[in-house]
C-alpha cells in the first residue's frame, strides 16, 4: 500500500478514544483501539445498526494489472445476544489462492453484557495450533462503569500471562470522563509505576480543557507536557482547539497548534484546518474538507497540505465512502493525488459485508435445523425437523459470495462428504424453495 500521510508536529491532536465508554452494540467496531489513528476519517462514518458486520476485506490497488488485490480480511462471529465474540484475522495467499488464518480474537462478557476480556491468539504453522499472544481484562465499578483495564502478554516459557500496562478512569457525578491514567508493571518492585495521565475539565457536558502530564521518577511528581483548550459556537459545535506545550525552562505554556472547524447549515463539519505556531504568527499546515449526500452520510474527505513556497493548498489524499439503502457504509476507497497526470489514483480499498438475514429474510424456526459438527473437517451433517421432502437444496458460498458447493433434491437428513473447500469461514444456505436458512460454518 502506497498510502502516506505527512506527519506534522501537532502533538496534541490524538487523545485516548475508548469505545469502552459507550458499550452499546455497534457491529462495525473492528477493534477497540487505544488511539484512533485516523480521527478525521473514522469519526464521521455512518451505520444503521440494522445488521451485523459479517466481514471486512482490505485490498491494495495494483497499477501493473489495473486491478484490486486482496491483502487481509477479518471475519466475525456473534454470541446469542448479538455481541461480537470471535474475530478471525486472515491474510491472502496468492499461491494457494485462499485465505490463511493469522490471528484470532476471543471476547467474553459479563452478565451485564459488558466486555470482560479479550484474548488475541496467533496461528503457528509449526504446531498447527493457536498460541496465546496478548490479553486485555476489563474491570468495572459497582455502577457498571469502566474502572480500569489491564493488558497482558503471554510468557511461553512460564506458560502464564504477565501484566504489562494498566489504564484507569475517573468520572464526575455527571458522567464526564475526567481522568485517564496509564501505569506500567515493574517486574522488580512488583508494583504499578505511573507513566502519564490525561486530566479533563468541563463546562456542563462540554469538554473545555485537556491536560497531559508525564510522571517524573526523579522528582516523584507529575510534570506538565501539553494541554488543549476547546471552544464552541452557539450551536454547541466544536470550532477551536488550541494546543500548547509546557516550557519547563520558562515554566510557562507556549503556543503550538490550532485546529479550526467550519460547519454547514446542518451542523456537519465541512472543513478542519490545522495551523502551527512559528514566531511571531500562525502558519497553515494541513486541512481536511468533507462532503455529504442527501442523507447526510459523509461521502468524501480530501486531505490537503499547505505549500509555503507557492502559498497554495495541494491535494494529497482522497477518501470516498459508499453506502447502501440502509445508510450503512459498504465501501471506502483511498486515493492518492498524482500531480503528473493531474488525477486521483487508486491506492487502498476497504469492503464491509453486513448480515441483514435476521431482519431482512423470513426464516422458519432455526431450532428445527441442526448443523454439526461445526467447526467440521471431513464431513458436515444437516438434520431438518420438518415434514419429509426430497426437494431441499444446499449451497456453500465464501464470504465474497462465490458459490463453492451446490446440491439439490436432498432429504431431511443430509450428510456432505464431498465438500472440497479450503479451511476457513463460509456461509451455508439451506432451502426448500419457500424459505432460506443461513448458517456460518467453519472448515478446519
Amino acid at each position: 500500500m502506497r498510502f502516506i500521510i505527512i506527519q506534522i508536529a501537532l502533538i496534541f491532536i490524538l487523545e485516548p478514544g475508548f469505545s469502552q465508554l459507550d458499550q452499546t452494540f455497534r457491529p462495525y467496531l473492528e477493534t477497540d483501539t487505544i488511539l484512533n489513528p485516523f480521527p478525521e476519517i473514522n469519526s464521521l462514518k455512518s451505520y444503521s445498526n440494522k445488521g451485523q458486520l459479517d466481514s471486512i476485506y482490505y485490498l491494495d490497488w495494483i497499477t501493473a494489472s489495473l486491478d484490486w488485490e486482496r491483502k487481509t480480511s477479518s471475519v466475525k462471529y456473534y454470541n446469542e445476544n448479538g455481541y461480537l465474540d470471535i474475530v478471525f484475522f486472515r491474510v491472502w495467499n496468492s499461491s494457494s489462492n485462499s485465505w490463511k488464518d493469522q490471528q484470532k480474537m476471543l471476547r467474553t462478557y459479563t452478565a451485564q453484557n459488558l466486555i470482560s476480556d479479550e484474548t488475541l491468539l496467533v496461528w503457528d504453522d509449526g504446531s498447527e495450533s493457536w498460541l496465546n499472544y496478548s490479553k486485555t481484562e476489563y474491570f468495572y465499578t459497582v455502577n457498571q462503569v469502566l474502572d480500569y483495564y489491564i493488558q497482558k502478554e503471554w510468557n511461553s516459557v512460564n506458560q502464564s500471562w504477565e501484566e504489562i500496562t494498566k489504564y484507569s478512569y475517573n468520572f464526575d457525578n455527571e458522567g464526564n470522563w475526567t481522568l485517564y491514567l496509564r501505569q506500567d508493571w515493574n517486574t522488580d518492585s512488583l508494583k504499578w509505576i505511573n507513566n502519564y495521565q490525561f486530566i479533563y475539565a468541563y463546562e456542563g457536558e462540554k469538554k473545555i480543557k485537556q491536560l497531559r502530564q508525564n510522571w517524573s521518577t526523579a522528582d516523584n511528581a507529575w510534570i506538565n507536557n501539553h494541554q488543549l483548550s476547546l471552544g464552541y459556537n452557539t450551536a454547541g459545535n466544536l470550532v477551536l482547539e488550541l494546543g500548547e506545550v509546557w516550557n519547563i525552562g520558562g515554566m510557562q505554556w507556549d503556543s503550538n497548534s490550532i485546529i479550526g472547524y467550519t460547519y454547514n447549515l446542518d451542523n456537519k463539519v465541512t472543513e478542519k484546518r490545522y495551523k502551527t505556531w512559528k514566531q511571531p504568527e500562525w502558519h497553515d499546515a494541513v486541512k481536511y474538507t468533507y462532503g455529504y449526500d442527501d442523507s447526510m452520510n459523509n461521502t468524501e474527505i480530501v486531505y490537503y497540505i499547505w505549500n509555503s513556497s507557492s502559498l497554495n493548498w495541494e491535494q494529497n489524499t482522497q477518501y470516498l465512502f459508499d453506502y447502501n439503502e440502509y445508510n450503512d457504509l459498504i465501501t471506502e476507497t483511498w486515493k492518492i493525488w498524482n500531480e503528473s497526470s493531474v488525477s486521483w489514483e487508486n491506492d487502498y480499498k476497504i469492503r464491509y459485508f453486513i448480515d441483514y438475514s435476521v431482519s431482512a429474510i423470513e426464516l422458519f424456526d432455526t431450532k428445527g435445523i441442526f448443523v454439526f459438527p461445526n467447526p467440521f473437517s471431513e464431513y458436515l451433517s444437516i438434520e431438518i425437523q420438518q415434514e419429509f421432502k426430497l426437494n431441499y437444496s444446499v449451497v456453500i458460498i465464501d464470504m465474497e459470495g462465490k458459490i463453492l458447493y451446490s446440491n439439490s433434491n436432498l432429504s431431511n437428513s443430509i450428510q456432505l462428504n464431498d465438500v472440497e473447500i479450503q479451511p476457513g469461514l463460509y456461509i451455508l444456505l439451506i432451502s426448500d424453495g419457500n424459505w432460506i436458512e443461513k448458517r456460518k460454518i467453519l472448515k478446519q
